[in-house]
């Protein structure tokens, strides 16, 4: 009676077998595809990462190029000057929330005092322009009236004082990829007249 049992059983054992061998196949397949997947997001997270660290050390050094030098007798121009000049990159025209990167001399490269240099395969552009709604002049605040520069209206010891507006933009750049991050900033500077 044991032998009539065995023959009826014969295959049986290597059908389970290969089920079971074709389900762990496709369960390493899955965890393979899985930890693919994860490893491309990570590298994603820490190319932004990157770039938006490039992009705020852009933003910096414009606000540092603003505020260093006399910017409010610094005349918007059509391009900005050559990187190698210590004038901010302020630009002339409308005041837009386009950004102007793509467009030949509207950015200056990063090129801060202390010699730092952008991240390998990283490209940092920046420019300032007169912020939105502050005038041909970027006047917008006047300390005569009461503002936040601290000098109250009708002190006749008070300084006459105007605060002036400028937006600070900048790109971190993939230099082998297309991938970008722009950041933009407004920046305020007290002129006491």
């Amino acid at each position: 009676m044991n032998a009539v049992y065995l023959g009826k059983q014969r295959g049986a054992a290597l059908f389970v077998a290969l089920i079971m061998l074709l389900l762990i196949t496709m369960l390493a397949i899955s965890s393979v595809r899985q930890a693919t997947i994860e490893s491309r997001v990570t590298g994603n997270n820490a190319l932004q990462q990157k770039l938006t660290s490039s992009a705020e050390a852009g933003l910096r050094e414009g606000e540092i190029s603003m505020l260093r030098v006399d910017s409010f007798a610094t005349e918007p121009q059509e391009d900005c000057p050559a990187d190698t000049t210590t004038l901010p990159c302020l630009l002339a025209g409308e005041p837009t929330y386009a950004m102007q990167f793509a467009t030949a001399g509207k950015s200056r490269s990063y090129n801060p005092l202390d010699g730092t240099k952008p991240a390998a395969n990283t490209g940092i552009r920046w420019y300032s322009k007169v912020a939105p709604d502050g005038g041909n002049e970027a006047a917008s605040v006047n300390a005569e009236y009461g503002s936040a520069t601290g000098f109250a209206g009708g002190n006749s010891n008070a300084t006459a004082a105007t605060v002036f507006y400028y937006e600070v933009n900048s790109q971190g750049k993939s230099v082998s990829l297309s991938d970008a991050v722009y950041l933009r900033s407004t920046i305020a500077k007290i002129s006491e007249r």
